[in-house]
C-alpha cells in the first residue's frame, strides 16, 4: 500500500465535508491504469464539490477532481507502459469514480489520452477540461459543415442578424 495526498469528500454529521488527506492507495478504484498525477485542475464542478455542494459527487468516500495529467506507474492496457505521459478529463471522474485531485489516481486505460510532442505535462493540463470540451465543440461543428465565415461578422455585439 502506498500513501499519498488526495481532496476527499466523506459524509460527516454536519453534511459532506471535503478536506486534504494522507490516504492510503487502497481506496482507489481497480482500474487497469495507475498514474502519478503531476498536475489536475479546479473547475466549476470540482468547486461545487469542494464545497459539498449536492449534486456532483454521485458516492463518497470520494476523491475530487474530474481531469487528472501525469505519468503511468502500471498498466494492464495495452496501449500504455510505465512512464508513459497522458491527460485525462472526464469520464466520471470526481463524480462516480475517484479524480485527480490526488497524488496518484486509478483510471480506465481506454479514456487517456497520450499527451503529444512538443507539449509538456503542464501546457496539457492547462488545456483543461474546458478547453478541452471548447475543442471537441468546434470539431462537432465542423463535423456538421459550419465555418467561421457561417458566424456573424465583425463587430457582431451578440444581437441576432436583423435585430
Amino acid at each position: 500500500m502506498t500513501a499519498f495526498p488526495g481532496w476527499i469528500a466523506r459524509e460527516t454529521p454536519d453534511g459532506l465535508r471535503t478536506r486534504l488527506e494522507e490516504l492510503d492507495s487502497a481506496i482507489l478504484d481497480d482500474r487497469d491504469t495507475t498514474l502519478r498525477v503531476h498536475y489536475s485542475s479546479i473547475n466549476y464542478k470540482d468547486a461545487l464539490a469542494l464545497h459539498g455542494r449536492p449534486g456532483v459527487l454521485r458516492r463518497h468516500p470520494l476523491v475530487t477532481g474530474i481531469d487528472v495529467t501525469g505519468e503511468v506507474l502500471t498498466s494492464r492496457h495495452p496501449r500504455w507502459s510505465r512512464g508513459d505521459l497522458v491527460t485525462l478529463n472526464g469520464a466520471g471522474l470526481g463524480e462516480e469514480r475517484h479524480g485527480g485531485l490526488a497524488g496518484l489516481a486509478a483510471v480506465d486505460g481506454a479514456d487517456l489520452v497520450p499527451v503529444p510532442e512538443p507539449f509538456t505535462l503542464a501546457q496539457a493540463a492547462a488545456i483543461g477540461t474546458a478547453g478541452f470540451t471548447a475543442a471537441l465543440s468546434l470539431l462537432a461543428l465542423r463535423r456538421h459543415g459550419l465555418t467561421p465565415a457561417d458566424g456573424p461578422g465583425p463587430g457582431h455585439r451578440g444581437r441576432p442578424p436583423g435585430s
